[in-house]
């Protein structure tokens, strides 16, 4: 496998809203100035920004991975595995080596906290102008001390997994643009393009560990979220089938697999219709 290794979209995110300067846990430059947010006048260019700063940590990401494998096939060599590989010896390689059947994918981790923050954004900030970028700025340094309001009103913007249109519509772009559109555009060192395969597993403890409050609502240091493609944890709110029409709207050949968590309540388990 050409797998592995990951990209935190909700911390790009995070990033993007302070002009590539990771404030909450490096205290230093990360990314690439992008912009301040709070010049911004529509959501698209926030959007543009976002892209640039997932763009050059994908860059990064795939060159340190294609660093490392071409790496393995001078020091890790596997010659048991490579003497029962037809294709190994047909062409006389390494198994560490061989690209005959190249399968390159990466690791995008915490993507609803992403959705539901640009949710909350471009419906809060963009569209009802009910606060400004600045304000939220300020709120997410504080980790939304002193403004309880404007938290509930970010924390009650439309999430993820609840077959809301407007919401969903900005999680199919995230999945179908920006993750998989510019993962594609990468082509690795056994020469095919990158694809994307979120599975978070228990990542998404660490990830959070290391990221401020968002604009979801999450408090700084909470648990990032979990799967590929599962709404964040608490928030799908009208049960399983709208789940999976949320994420059904994501194209799934524009990914290579996305891992779903998928939830079922203990009333529903408890009914005459599941366990007793």
């Amino acid at each position: 496998s050409e797998g592995g290794s990951s990209i935190f979209t909700d911390k790009v995110l995070e990033l993007t809203l302070f002009d590539g300067y990771d404030w909450s846990y490096a205290n230093d430059q990360f990314g690439p100035h992008t912009g301040d947010p709070r010049d911004f006048k529509t959501f698209e260019e926030l959007w543009e920004a976002f892209r640039k700063q997932f763009q050059y940590f994908m860059s990064l990401a795939i060159r340190g991975k294609d660093t490392s494998r071409k790496m393995e096939g001078h020091m890790l060599q596997m010659p048991f595995v490579s003497s029962i590989d037809d294709g190994c010896m047909e062409y006389g390689v390494d198994a560490m080596v061989l690209s005959e059947q190249p399968n390159p994918w990466h690791n995008p981790i915490s993507n609803a906290v992403a959705i539901n923050s640009l949710v909350a954004i471009k419906k809060l900030i963009y569209d009802e102008k009910k606060y400004t970028m600045d304000q939220l700025i300020e709120a997410l340094k504080n980790n939304w001390e002193g403004y309880e309001k404007m938290h509930r009103d970010f924390l009650e913007a439309p999430k993820w997994g609840n077959d809301d249109p407007y919401c969903d519509a900005i999680g199919k772009a995230l999945f179908e643009d920006i993750i998989s559109g510019e993962m594609r555009k990468i082509i690795n060192y056994s020469g095919a393009p990158v694809t994307p395969g979120g599975q978070a597993v228990g990542a998404y403890m660490q990830v959070g560990s290391r990221m401020g409050a968002t604009p979801d609502g999450r408090y700084g240091g909470d648990p990032a979220a979990d799967g590929g493609i599962s709404p964040y944890q608490g928030t799908d709110k009208k049960g399983p089938t709208a789940v999976l029409k949320s994420v059904s709207r994501v194209n799934a050949a524009t990914q290579k697999a996305e891992l779903l968590n998928q939830r079922l309540s203990q009333s529903i388990m408890r009914s005459k219709h599941g366990f007793k």
